[in-house]
């Protein structure tokens, strides 16, 4: 009896349904959708580039235009590692192994031709992330006379005031960068100062509250111009202005700085 009943209790319980392995209409199908999906990524990319690289040509040149006043045609170079000055058009790769290394510049030339000024571009790190700068440069004064920042994550309503501070951009209005003696650096490092306490041309006046961000500026600016603008001067004519010592002496006549 026992035997029976053992027998009728496990023919009452219910059968587990085998779990079945995913069928290979499933795999076809998410590997359909995976594929697609990256081709419309692809896609995607390739068409929006254009757009992009576009209107950051346009956001460079109209930033050029604003920081050199009269400018209606920009000439690009880069400053190589080596010194040397290379004149940039459609022939030089701006992407892959074969792109050159350097530091670039943008000459604005008024409507008769005539070279206004150098903008150069400058990056470095800031208290978020990196923040990318140009600035306009009077060879003949040795001024800085202009700056914009390009792009920045710095901290919403403190640090991101560098951007549009227009206090803090005065300081780039006329800003001594004069070289020294031997030519090969600044005779006074750009140091950032606190507001209020600016007493020479060659320092730039901090924002409240954004003090970090102040400083990273005017870092950026020392580092640039020290390394970059003695190889503007050993080779200004390459940029259509007269030669380095008539800058120096232009600079002396009209007593730039402090």
């Amino acid at each position: 009896m026992n035997a029976v009943a053992e027998v009728e209790n496990t023919a009452a319980e219910p059968a587990v349904p085998a779990v079945k392995p995913p069928t290979v209409k499933m795999v076809l199908s998410l590997t359909l959708i995976a594929t697609v999906s990256g081709i419309l990524i692809v896609l995607t990319h390739f068409l929006t580039k254009p757009v992009i690289d576009e209107n950051k040509r346009v956001a460079l040149q109209n930033s050029i235009t604003a920081i050199l006043p009269g400018t209606v045609k920009i000439e690009e170079r880069m400053v190589l590692a080596d010194g040397k000055i290379l004149q940039i058009d459609q022939s030089v790769p701006a992407k892959g192994k074969d792109a050159p290394v350097g530091v670039r510049t943008y000459t604005g030339l008024d409507k008769d031709n005539r070279p206004l000024g150098i903008v150069v571009e400058a990056s470095g790190t800031g208290f978020q992330d990196i923040i990318a700068v140009i600035y306009a440069y009077d060879p003949g004064r040795q001024l800085i006379t202009g700056m914009t920042v390009m792009s920045s994550k710095e901290t919403p309503g403190l640090g991101d005031k560098i951007e549009s501070d227009q206090q803090f951009h005065a300081n780039f209005k006329s800003l001594d960068v004069r070289l020294n003696a031997a030519a090969d650096g600044l005779e006074h490092a750009i140091i950032a100062v606190k507001n209020g306490q600016k007493t020479n041309d060659w320092q730039v006046e901090g924002i409240t509250g954004a003090t970090i961000s102040s400083k990273a500026v005017a870092g950026i600016m020392n580092a640039s111009t020290t390394s970059v603008l003695p190889q503007i001067q050993k080779q200004i004519s390459a940029f259509g202005f007269g030669q380095a010592s008539a800058a120096r002496d232009s600079a002396t006549s009209t007593g730039g700085g402090q």
